[in-house]
Parts: structure tokens; sequence; C-alpha cells
């Protein structure tokens, strides 16, 4: 029978463990082209912020990303072979950008990624990973959308460059959704006015 170590609440040995892991979590996102800034947090976390190191190592990045997407039946047509001509012809978009970022951090290291998953054990004291949101665009956004009854493509487009397909594809559901009951809508409405006693 396995016998497992005593349980220890030793302030100090929990401390030195989470600067261990502090530590490894820094070389991590380092070793995958990301830099960093350390701030303090509330209840004596602390908050990491990171942003990519080099463009030309982005660029790289999101170059395979979209050859993978190919690769698998995603996109269309393949990126063009010169990796500055393939983000001038395709711009990266913000949707994008945080995507891969995102990947860069939580993906396998045997996939080029840091590996930093905060369900994992190794990595128990990351609570969360998140993107920073700007409370300009958020107040701009809002004022826009409360004053829009109908969403043309453009607004589709929009909403899948800033947050993603997946976002997009819900817009573009509940434009088309809304749409095909307008019909049944006027027509229930016409029999409620018309037969009201039935």
């Amino acid at each position: 029978m396995p016998k497992t170590p005593p349980i220890t609440n030793d302030p100090s040995t929990e401390r030195d463990e989470a600067e261990a892991g502090f530590v490894q979590l820094i070389q991590a996102l380092t070793a995958v082209g990301l830099a960093t800034e350390v701030r303090h947090g509330e209840n004596e976390s602390l908050l990491v912020f990171v942003k990519v190191a080099s463009p030309d190592l982005f660029a790289k990045q999101v170059y395979r990303a979209r050859l993978g997407d190919w690769l698998h039946g995603v996109r269309v047509s393949a990126p063009h072979n010169d990796i500055a001509q393939a983000l001038k012809d395709e711009p990266v978009v913000e949707a994008e950008r945080l995507r891969l970022i995102y990947l860069m951090i939580t993906k396998p290291r045997n996939e080029g990624g840091a590996g930093v998953t905060p369900t994992n054990a190794k990595w128990k004291h990351v609570d969360s990973i998140f993107p920073l949101h700007s409370h300009s665009f958020n107040k701009e956004w809002i004022k826009k959308w409360s004053s829009t009854y109908t969403l043309e493509q453009t607004d589709i487009d929009n909403i899948r460059d800033k947050f993603g397909e997946s976002v997009a594809f819900y817009f573009a559901f509940l434009r088309s959704y809304f749409r095909f009951l307008v019909i049944p809508s006027a027509f229930g409405f016409g029999a409620w006015l018309l037969l009201g006693q039935f």
C-alpha cells in the first residue's frame, strides 16, 4: 500500500511552491515568444500581462495557423507563400490575434505552445486566462447596438472580426430567425385582429 506524504499547511512551503510556479510560468511564456509584465492584484495575487515580443514570430504563427486551417478544410485557399504578402492580402483581425495568442499560451509544448492551462495540476496557481477589455470600445459598441434594429452583413462581419466566428454565427442565426418569424407573426397578429373571438 503506497504511503501519501503528510499534509502540511506550512505557509512558507506554499509560498515557495507559488514562487517556483511563477518562475516556471514566466519561463514558459518567454520560451514561446511572449513578453510579460507583472503587477500586483487583489488578495496577494499577481496579474501577468502578455504580448507578442516579436512581430516576425507572430507573423509566422499566423501563417502556420492559416496553413493548418487550409489543410483541414476550414479555409478555401492556401495562404500566399510569402508571409508578408499573405498578411498584406488578408490582415490579422482582432479575433484572430486573440485566438492565436491564447493558443500560444495554452497549446501543449510539443505543438509549439507554452502548455499553460488553468485546470492542470501543474498550473494550479494560474486562476484564468482572459483578454483585456477596452471600455471606450464597449461604450461605443453598446451605443451603436442599442439604436440598431436590423443587422446588415457588414455588422455580422464586424462582429466576426472583433469577437470571432462563433459569436458572428449566433447573431447571423438570430437575424435569420427573426426574418423568418415576420410572416407567421404578421399572420398571427392579423388573425387576432380579425378573429378576436377565437
